[in-house]
């Protein structure tokens, strides 16, 4: 979709109508402005989410007793529900519960600043990442460093070890099934998408176990998971329904995290004074075994900064909208029956706000304008009433794991055969994107690492 967006630009001039597509029979409005993406956002009773998420629903495998539960609006659990809202509405507030400012992020960000300092010495690196091994360096993968370490990391942290004990390949059987997942959204047939369906089905078998596991195997959980285990056992369901529910929890607080530090040290290591000029910046906020999150947020504007650029660049997510009814957005007519797909890359790339050249990587854009990140054109965690509840956690997570990484080890490019450079990973730009963009297969940063003194 963002290729089509692009041509259209090229081709009709640099403008940022909508325009409509038909594909499949089905009309597909594409908002390409922060201005008619607002308007959508703010449109919550003729253009529906809600949709959307239950055709995910079903196409991970709920039965429809399942979507009838959650979708339910007389329903009355465990936590108060003044309101009457539908657990997967009631969801969204117990998500802002844990993962919002307060006690409960507290607890969590704790959890996975431990686990991440855990893994990090050459000692614990996970053996998926290792490509060779000896004396006092590692030849690393860097996508696998990243993928093993932060999807096990997520995974304990929010399921407790529990989780881990059930299946201890979880992680590898998630990464299979990441890579596949556009398959599942797109409903291809069967026959084209075994290895996915193994995968998924390992991941749902696993938490099947942990569902029925006793409670106190599972003190170490964060409150969410603790919370809706509750809920769906107050509604009756099934344990393969709730099952899918924890695996969709499990997709979201998994999916994008590795692929943004990924991208992020790659544009790092790829640039050697920018790498020099970070460990200057973080050297403050790695303390022993501690990571100083405080300080990372606080005091280095040019991690952060490194991290709005490099999600900027990197996210190809789109948001869509059904029109359940004829719909006006700033005096244009949308028709009932139609889609509207809002693709935020589209809005990463306008001039108009981050300068004449937003395909280049530049961090310093977001130092010379301390609000960009807050720009209405700048939207890494969607936004309106679907603005990702987990998009402080995930920033913490990646800028803790980043920061560890630059200053625990000393790091090197390895070189080809016939001394060449390495390249930077090219962007996979024909997968659907779901999220942060994956590199293309067989891209990738080889490195030699070896544990430094802090």
């Amino acid at each position: 979709m963002n290729r089509v967006a692009d041509y259209r630009r090229s081709y009709w001039g640099k403008d940022r109508e909508p325009f409509a597509l038909k594909l499949v029979g089905a009309r597909i409005y594409v908002l390409t402005s922060a201005h008619d993406i607002a308007a959508a956002y703010k449109n919550t009773t003729t253009l529906s989410f809600d949709d959307g998420v239950k055709d995910t629903m079903r196409n991970f495998g709920i039965s429809e007793d399942g979507c009838e539960k959650v979708w339910r609006r007389d329903y009355q659990g465990v936590y108060p529900n003044p309101s009457k809202k539908s657990f997967v509405s009631l969801t969204y507030d117990l998500n802002k519960h844990q993962l919002h400012p307060g006690k409960n992020l507290e607890a969590l960000t704790d959890k996975f600043m431990a686990l991440i300092e855990q893994f990090l010495h050459l000692k614990t690196i996970p053996s998926e990442a290792i490509l060779q091994q000896g004396g006092p360096s590692n030849r690393l993968s860097l996508m696998a460093l990243c993928q093993s370490v932060l999807v096990d990391v997520g995974s304990r942290a929010i399921f407790g070890s529990r989780i881990t004990d059930i299946s201890s390949d979880l992680a590898k059987q998630f990464h299979v099934f990441d890579q596949k997942s556009w398959q599942l959204i797109y409903q291809l047939p069967a026959r084209f998408t075994k290895e996915m369906s193994t995968a998924k089905d390992a991941v749902t078998s696993a938490l099947e176990q942990y569902i029925e596991s006793p409670p106190e195997t599972k003190q170490d959980r964060a409150w969410i998971i603790g919370a809706m285990e509750t809920e769906m056992k107050a509604l009756d369901m099934k344990t393969s329904d709730q099952a899918i529910l924890l695996f969709m929890i499990y997709w979201l607080a998994n999916v994008n995290a590795y692929k943004s530090s990924f991208w992020l040290l790659s544009y790092i290591l790829i640039n050697p004074s920018l790498l020099s000029s970070l460990q200057n910046e973080t050297r403050g906020a790695i303390t022993g075994h501690a990571v100083n999150l405080p300080y990372l947020l606080t005091r280095c504007p040019l991690l952060n900064a490194t991290f709005d650029e490099t999600v900027r660049l990197t996210n190809s997510a789109a948001s869509v909208r059904n029109v359940t009814a004829d719909t006006y957005l700033n005096g244009r007519l949308y028709r009932a029956g139609s889609k509207i797909m809002m693709p935020y890359r589209q809005l990463h790339f306008d001039q108009a706000v981050f300068g004449p050249n937003p395909d280049s990587f530049d961090p310093s854009r977001f130092l010379r304008s301390k609000d960009l990140n807050k720009n209405p054109s700048y939207k890494p965690f969607g936004g309106g009433s679907t603005l990702c509840s987990g998009r402080f956690i995930a920033k913490y997570e990646v800028i803790a794991f980043v920061a560890l990484v630059i200053n625990r080890f000393d790091m090197s490019l390895v070189g080809g055969e016939k001394g060449e450079e390495q390249q930077f990973p090219r962007f996979n730009r024909t997968k659907p994107g779901l999220g942060i963009m994956e590199p293309k297969d067989g891209d990738d940063l080889i490195i030699d690492v070896r544990e430094r003194k802090i």
